[in-house]
């Protein structure tokens, strides 16, 4: 992959926002570092109250995506940088690229609930696509942001990271090539979800304190319901899932009675910011994005007076994680050194 400070497009990015002087809202954005997160919500908000509530709003979910403008079933999230020191800006996210083995593992291989945290094949985006995929969703009204401006350190430091995440390690292991829910890319060896791509970013500029409890969902699943290799070969059918109207409750072992399972939800992380977004109103500078003619509501936050950051990029996870334990093991991943970052 071409490391980012190369990158030749981009589209302008023009903005209004509260917090920074009158002065500063009148220049071009591309004189300071910032880092944008672009949310697009689900075509049908899950329903997380138990397993066969989730599973009926996931198929009713892939049932409307025919007659949705929302291409994203899950929802998304991607990545925007823009700097004087890019010539263009550079735009990322990670999907997973194989739709087939998806159905591979629920249909045929029968992995029930682990789907949440198995590890798939992943690939980052082409930059040009997720800029016209902003633009599409900021002309449908389907896109938020959150804007974040940072110091010459921090934006150093995600241009690292994603130097890193994108390329090939000394053992060929490819850090964006795993995608999966469990995953979480500050940590060594493991890939993303799209969420987690994109909220990395405020760790790695050493403000994960923005990183919202209330953006996540925590579920314990019970053990019944992962099958495949993760659980010694079990099968889950569809219609085991829609018997537990329940998450696993009580005082049972981790990763034998369940696995607790958290990630961030892109339809939390979306009201959240058009609750703000409509509640700033009043304000006499409105926070507001326009691309290519389109607003997409974003809410700002300047960070360059912040100090120095001294956290490495890359740390080792300190939970005994079941999705990744079996993903270490199956990568052969379990025994290798950690690489200094």
């Amino acid at each position: 992959m071409k490391s980012i400070q190369s990158v030749l497009w981009g589209f302008l990015l023009l903005y209004v926002t509260t917090g920074i002087s009158a002065q500063e809202r009148l220049q071009n954005p591309y004189e300071f570092n910032e880092v944008t997160l672009y949310v697009i919500p689900s075509v049908v908000e899950f329903d997380w109250t138990s397993p066969s509530t989730l599973l009926d709003s996931y198929v009713k979910g892939y049932a409307f995506k025919p007659f949705s403008a929302n291409k994203y079933v899950l929802g998304h999230m991607f990545v925007g940088l823009t700097s004087p020191r890019l010539e263009k800006p550079y735009y990322t996210g990670i999907i997973n690229s194989s739709g087939s083995e998806l159905r591979k593992l629920v249909l045929k291989d029968k992995i029930g609930l682990g789907i949440l945290g198995a590890d798939v094949a992943g690939e980052l985006e082409d930059r040009e696509d997720v800029a016209e995929t902003i633009r599409d969703y900021a002309r449908k009204g389907k896109i938020a942001s959150l804007v974040y401006r940072i110091g010459d350190q921090a934006f150093d430091r995600i241009l690292d990271f994603l130097d890193y995440f994108s390329g090939e390690d000394d053992h060929g292991f490819i850090p964006s090539g795993s995608y999966g829910g469990a995953f979480w890319p500050l940590h060594h060896y493991e890939g993303a979800g799209c969420t987690a791509l994109a909220l990395s970013m405020l760790e790695i500029i050493g403000r994960k304190d923005l990183i919202l409890d209330e953006w996540a969902v925590n579920v314990k699943i019970p053990m019944e319901l992962i099958g495949g290799s993760l659980n010694d070969g079990r099968k889950v059918n569809l219609k085991d899932i829609r018997k537990y109207d329940r998450w696993f409750e009580g005082e049972g072992a981790a990763n034998e009675d369940y696995v607790a399972f958290s990630i961030y939800e892109t339809n939390f992380i979306y009201r959240w910011i058009i609750e703000r977004f409509n509640g700033s109103k009043d304000l006499d500078y409105k926070p507001y994005m326009n691309v290519s003619g389109s607003l997409v509501p974003a809410l700002f936050t300047d960070l360059r007076d912040q100090g120095e950051i001294i956290r490495p990029l890359l740390h080792p996870r300190e939970d005994n994680n079941f999705f990744i334990r079996h993903f270490m093991g199956e990568k052969g991943l379990s025994n290798r050194d950690f690489p200094s970052q």
